[in-house]
């Protein structure tokens, strides 16, 4: 299902590996070095995310509270999404990101933490506790419920 073009930004959550300092996708060589970022098809031109496409900014409508727990360079925060929108049943795909808040997870090692807390001052994000990134996220945008299957 494709949103038109949002007016306000919406929040959801997204994950990302911190390696030497960086925040990199866990799932594509694409390193999250910037607060904002746009979304570029690398496989063919045109304006991402598209509908017969993989490309463009994903992210999910609600907090992957796991993911840092178990991967040991893993850590979760909340994007404002905008720009072009495709909603799917349990993530989104957006035309732009800013990096709104990383997670912090109570367990973390102080080296872990610190490494984080790094990373969100150089980006400008906030910090919020792991368990309370759904509360968090209202005060970054509105929300985005899955599509209705017909």
């Amino acid at each position: 299902m494709r949103a038109p073009d949002l007016i306000e930004p919406v929040a959801a959550f997204r994950n990302w590996r911190l390696v030497e300092g960086v925040l990199w996708s866990p799932y594509s060589p694409v390193a999250w070095s910037e607060p904002v970022m746009c979304a570029r098809c690398l496989a063919v031109p045109h304006r991402a995310p598209a509908p017969d496409c993989d490309c463009g900014l994903s992210a999910y409508l609600e907090p992957q509270t796991r993911f840092p727990t178990v991967d040991f360079r893993g850590v979760t925060g909340i994007v404002t999404l905008w720009g072009h929108v495709e909603v799917h049943a349990e993530h989104v795909r957006a035309e732009y990101a800013r990096i709104a808040a990383l997670a912090v997870y109570q367990r973390w090692s102080a080296r872990q933490r610190t490494a984080v807390e790094a990373v969100a001052a150089r980006l400008g994000a906030d910090l919020v506790d792991l368990h309370e990134q759904a509360e968090a996220a209202e005060l970054y945008g509105g929300t985005l419920a899955a599509p209705v299957a017909a």
